[in-house]
């Protein structure tokens, strides 16, 4: 029950403040919008939030390079004379397997005598392989 007491109204008014709002004080103009506004400014504001933040990081993606992309677009060192000194020497690479090694025909080859050499029997003078 509202009392119609002037008395009491006034004393209502200081505790609660005015019972009508006036389109001069801003909080009270705040509180009196919809759920529906207040909502729509909350996501309003929530995708200019969004929006800048995309446009701070498609900015960042222009100005940050990787490793990799400065390498590919850097030009190569130029051309230099390399030198080293010569060596002479045998080029051997072992490999080591496992299998049988056989040979597929077997030839038996006896030497002749050269015709124009008056030889009667060939003498060998010196082995140019180990033998084994």
């Amino acid at each position: 029950m509202r009392s119609t007491d002037p008395g009491r109204l006034a004393h209502a008014e200081a505790l609660d403040g005015p019972t009508t709002p006036t389109d001069a004080d801003p909080v009270l103009t705040i509180a009196r919008l919809s759920k529906t506004v207040r909502r729509q400014r909350v996501f309003t504001a929530a995708a200019c939030v969004a929006a800048l933040t995309a446009g701070g990081g498609l900015a960042a993606s222009t100005l940050i390079e990787s490793p990799a992309q400065r390498a590919a677009e850097s030009r190569p060192p130029k051309p230099a004379v390399l030198t080293a000194p010569v060596v002479r020497r045998v080029l051997t690479d072992t490999l080591t397997t496992r299998g049988i090694v056989g040979a597929d025909r077997d030839f038996e080859i006896t030497p002749a005598a050269g015709g124009n050499t008056g030889a009667s029997s060939l003498v060998i003078s010196r082995l140019y392989a180990k033998a084994g």
